[in-house]
């Protein structure tokens, strides 16, 4: 594995043409503890990922890997949460100490600006899928019952 990825285990649970649906069992941070077998199912939490365009065939039960690559989060982060936040406090700020609006219609400005924000990056999402993707690889296809 390379040194530059964060990689999870898991299965596939639906194929579609151009996505694999993995899901994992993602366990507390105490997991690897001395005293984790004491801990309840409560500390453990099914997700799913979804992963674009997959290099492979996979079919429902293959057991994967689902790698990611190191910064990639940070950047989901920041284009997801940061950016919208200044955005949004940036707007609020402008428009109520230089534009001498009042403080309802700064929100209500703030949030469409956010809105609009989104509703921009909408239009890069084939592209923003290409650079945050996931990679799957296939460890071994579970035996059907």
């Amino acid at each position: 594995m390379r040194e530059d990825c964060a990689s999870q285990q898991g299965h596939v649970t639906a194929v579609y043409p151009d996505r694999v649906v993995v899901s994992f069992v993602q366990s507390s941070a105490c997991s690897g503890c001395h005293a984790a077998s004491a801990c309840t199912m409560l500390d453990h939490k099914r997700r799913e990922v979804t992963v674009y365009n997959p290099q492979e065939l996979f079919v429902v039960g293959d057991r994967v890997e689902v790698k990611v690559q190191n910064g990639v989060g940070i950047r989901a982060i920041l284009l997801s949460f940061v950016l919208p936040l200044a955005i949004l406090l940036l707007v609020a700020v402008c428009s109520i100490k230089l534009l001498e609006l009042k403080e309802g219609i700064s929100i209500l400005l703030s949030f469409v600006s956010v809105a609009v924000y989104y509703f921009i990056l909408s239009f890069f999402t084939p592209h923003l899928r290409e650079k945050l993707s996931l990679t799957l690889y296939k460890i071994s296809k579970t035996n059907p019952q």
